[in-house]
């Protein structure tokens, strides 16, 4: 083995981590994005929640700016929420308060859910330290039409290209 650098001991801690933290975006698993796709048809949509879930545990654990659980946890309870209520004015249809309150619930829900994909995709530029005109910039339009999809997509372009870069170096 060789010595330590001197000049490595006097790096910058904040270097460092974001080296690390670039890294860390290896962590998550690479899903073919039609994979990710037929899940969710196949799960009536609910893979979606399910990775947005999981992704977050992972970046979570990788980071310094954890996304909030309370945030988490608010979304999944407005997701029972709307299940429960859509069962409810499914099984009432005569019921026109239940299928208003249903379809109140799925607005909240599908808002507070944007409003996760969003910080997820904050936490990955903030790891990926992607600059606009980067290859791995995160679009904003792409994120709202896409979401999951085009999150997994742009983990997987990631991994890719330093997966590669780091089989030169062994």
């Amino acid at each position: 083995m060789y010595p330590p650098d001197p000049d490595q001991s006097q790096q910058d801690p904040a270097s460092s981590t974001s080296t690390s933290q670039g890294h860390a975006l290896q962590a998550l698993p690479r899903v073919s994005v039609w994979a990710a796709l037929g899940l969710s048809i196949i799960s009536l949509g609910l893979y979606y929640t399910y990775w947005l879930f999981t992704r977050t545990q992972i970046i979570n654990r990788v980071t310094d700016k954890p996304i909030p659980m309370i945030l988490v946890h608010t979304v999944l309870g407005l997701l029972m929420l709307n299940l429960i209520l859509s069962f409810v004015s499914g099984y009432n249809p005569d019921n026109e308060d239940y299928q208003q309150l249903a379809r109140i619930s799925g607005l909240v829900y599908s808002l507070f859910n944007l409003f996760w994909v969003f910080t997820l995709r904050q936490r990955l530029h903030k790891m990926t330290q992607a600059g606009e005109r980067s290859l791995f910039w995160i679009n904003g339009i792409w994120t709202f039409l896409f979401q999951v999809l085009y999150l997994q997509f742009k983990i997987n372009e990631y991994i890719e290209e330093h997966s590669n870069e780091s089989s030169l170096l062994v």
